[in-house]
């Protein structure tokens, strides 16, 4: 069971995370078909994190997202990995099929492992985010903890996942 994500969005100017409506979140990505822009987000390169939290304050996952905004602040972009067109048809033709061979899943997991790798903020935007985080516990088998580890700031592995909170120094 999970509340509302909690949703972040990157201001460089005052190094710090600041923190987006879930409606507004929606209305930005025009999931809902209707559009309206984000205070403060327009004309740039903007990183966003979804982190999903459960009810009891455990940390399920967090979703890095990173966007090209024009100077209306609507979403030009999100493409920001090194995979070439031909790389992209792939991906998306390997993640419709049904039954992948073995090395179809290989090159999905590689293509979709660099993609994601495009979406991460900088190091400095994921230790703080991390701080903004630490009131909550890192879950079990957590897929956060994919993203801590790419900072290296993933809890000691003497530590069980579900007792380790997420606290880290401040930046």
């Amino acid at each position: 069971m999970t509340g509302d994500p909690l949703i972040y969005c990157w201001n460089r100017e005052f190094s710090r995370w600041l923190k987006v409506g879930l409606f507004e979140w929606i209305n930005f990505r025009r999931v809902n078909g209707d559009w309206r822009p984000l205070l403060g987000v327009s004309d740039g390169e903007f990183y966003f994190a979804v982190c999903v939290v459960d009810r009891i304050r455990t940390l399920l996952n967090i979703v890095p997202y990173r966007y090209r905004v024009d100077a209306e602040g609507r979403i030009l972009s999100c493409r920001f990995d090194d995979l070439s067109d031909a790389e992209v048809e792939r991906l998306d033709l390997l993640v419709m099929k049904a039954n992948l061979s073995s090395e179809e899943a290989h090159d999905l997991r590689e293509l979709q492992e660099r993609q994601w790798v495009g979406t991460l903020p900088t190091a400095k935007a994921a230790e703080v985010l991390v701080h903004e985080l630490s009131p909550f516990r890192l879950g079990e088998q957590s897929p956060a903890i994919r993203f801590l580890e790419a900072f290296n700031l993933a809890p000691s592995n003497s530590i069980p996942p579900a007792a380790a909170a997420v606290r880290f120094p401040q930046p």
